[in-house]
């Protein structure tokens, strides 16, 4: 009879830990649509982040966030114990280094291995120049993303992390490429190092104030990009989600108005020495800076009323229409360099052999480059 009872009694504690466990489930799936709806929904107001009812609904649900958080973390740490476990150390360790040497040297030796052959291999010309800084995107980008991948593959190697920790792995690879291609596209295009070789008409001393601005913005593209992944894996709540979005709203802002005003402080700086020529710049220029004090007021505005959603969809839409300007600026330049450099190449074999004056092979190379 005991015996019977046991059976009945284990039966139903494993039903009700099915239970618990699909109702957890249940609520992660909930919190990600209420979060995917409150991002959605542009217009949807919430408490101003300047009052106390903004934080009161934040620290309601801190136990529960803060228990995913931690069961996240205790998951992380067992999965780095058992990583270097005595049948995995070895693995460990080399992914470790062999990621340190992508990332430090396997780039330091390949950006001066491709300013080499670029100077050797390439006509004299402007390819040199916008072929290097695509050179440079290239490897900033690979190198970097691969030597993290290096790292996780190593820890893993055994099977050591879980479902979680492998998820949250993943999110730091993508992290890892997102940000490192958008370091190395900012440090492309100023060419801080290689003022000679800069292809976008950059003034040297806005070029040398916006040196780390690059990093720090490729950093923080990183941060958003683990952040959302790290709130789908907990299931985080939807307060959790507002707060996460105003912190990302201001660091964008922050990091957008920093680099203005670090431009205006250097061209205020050269407008102020006597023997130095004025800085000339495009119209467009001029009116897209403009446009992007206003995005940074109005993002930070509508944050600080409580427009959350409305203020990281104009922060997150500045940078990204940044990063897809100076992208689609770069191809450009490639493919037309790329073209006009094969056409000049040509033109005496086009010349003797169609009858092609040099007119009518210049309006082919801009069609081509079309």
């Amino acid at each position: 009879a005991l015996e019977k009872q046991r059976s009945i009694f284990d039966a139903e504690t494993k039903r009700a830990k099915l239970l618990s466990v699909d109702s957890q489930q249940l609520a992660s799936d909930v919190a990600e649509v209420r979060r995917t709806r409150f991002q959605a929904r542009l217009s949807q107001r919430t408490a101003s982040p300047l009052t106390g009812e903004f934080w009161d609904s934040v620290s309601s649900n801190l136990d529960r966030d803060g228990a995913r958080i931690g069961a996240l973390r205790a998951g992380i740490v067992a999965a780095l114990k058992d990583g270097f476990a005595a049948d995995n150390r070895v693995f460990s360790w080399s992914g470790i280094g062999i990621g340190l040497l992508l990332i430090v040297f396997g780039r330091w030796w390949a950006e001066r291995a491709l300013l080499r052959v670029t100077t050797d291999r390439v006509p004299q010309g402007r390819l040199r120049r916008s072929a290097l800084a695509c050179a440079v995107v290239v490897v900033a980008t690979v190198f970097f993303g691969f030597g993290v991948n290096a790292i996780v593959i190593g820890l893993d190697w055994h099977g050591a992390f879980s479902d979680a920790e492998a998820a949250l792995a993943h999110a730091l690879v993508v992290a890892a490429f997102f940000g490192s291609f958008v370091a190395g596209l900012g440090n492309a295009l100023l060419s801080v190092a290689r003022p000679s070789w800069r292809l976008p008409p950059i003034p040297d001393p806005v070029a040398q104030r916006l040196r780390v601005f690059p990093l720090l913005l490729g950093c923080a593209v990183g941060i958003s990009v683990l952040q959302r992944h790290v709130y789908t894996l907990i299931g985080a709540s939807v307060s959790a989600a507002i707060a996460g979005s105003l912190m990302v709203t201001v660091l964008y802002s922050a990091l957008i108005g920093w680099g203005l005003w670090r431009t205006g402080r250097a061209r205020d700086a050269a407008g102020a020495t006597d023997d130095a020529a004025p800085m000339v710049r495009s119209p467009w220029i001029g009116v897209g800076i403009a446009a992007l004090w206003v995005g940074v007021i109005a993002a930070l505005l509508a944050a600080l009323i409580g427009y959350v959603a409305l203020a990281q969809q104009i922060a997150r839409q500045m940078v990204a229409l940044g990063i897809v300007v100076a992208t689609f600026y770069l191809i450009v330049h490639v493919i037309e360099d790329l073209i006009a450099t094969a056409v000049s190449s040509r033109a005496g074999w086009a010349q003797k052999t169609f009858g092609l004056e040099p007119r009518v092979l210049d309006q082919l190379a801009v069609l081509w480059a079309g």
